[in-house]
């Protein structure tokens, strides 16, 4: 019969939020005990915003994920633009980005100009150490 007998199995569960939990618990919108059972070895990454250095390497990474074997690459001042955008999509708006630049590109070599107008209009933003 179904439900009849046990087994143990070993699982490990790997949750993703962008909600602050701790305010969520106080605000009485999560449950203390199911925070405690996912927070063994919490893990915090913070948004593309706040690691500018990171995103030529991203962004190389998505190229190379979409443009089978095109040799693509992003000039600098692409890059420059790119990284002075706050990404309020973060990791996931830089991949679709680059994902459309690598289906539209005309040539080996994505420039500032490709990039679309919202992000090559953004203003300079104050830089942040990479952690």
């Amino acid at each position: 019969p179904v439900g009849g007998s046990t087994k143990s199995i070993n699982v490990r569960i790997v949750a993703a939020t962008n909600s602050n939990l701790e305010e969520a618990i106080n605000h009485g919108e999560f449950r203390e005990d199911l925070y405690y059972r996912l927070a063994v070895l919490p893990i915090s990454i913070p948004p593309l915003r706040e690691r500018a250095d990171d995103i030529p390497v991203l962004a190389q990474h998505f190229i190379q994920k979409y443009s089978d074997s095109r040799d693509l690459r992003l000039s600098s001042s692409a890059i420059k633009t790119m990284q002075d955008y706050s990404w309020p999509g973060n990791v996931r708006e830089l991949e679709n980005l680059m994902q459309r630049l690598v289906i539209l590109a005309r040539n080996n070599e994505i420039s500032k100009s490709d990039l679309p107008p919202h992000i090559q209009l953004c203003k300079k933003r104050v830089k942040r150490p990479s952690l």
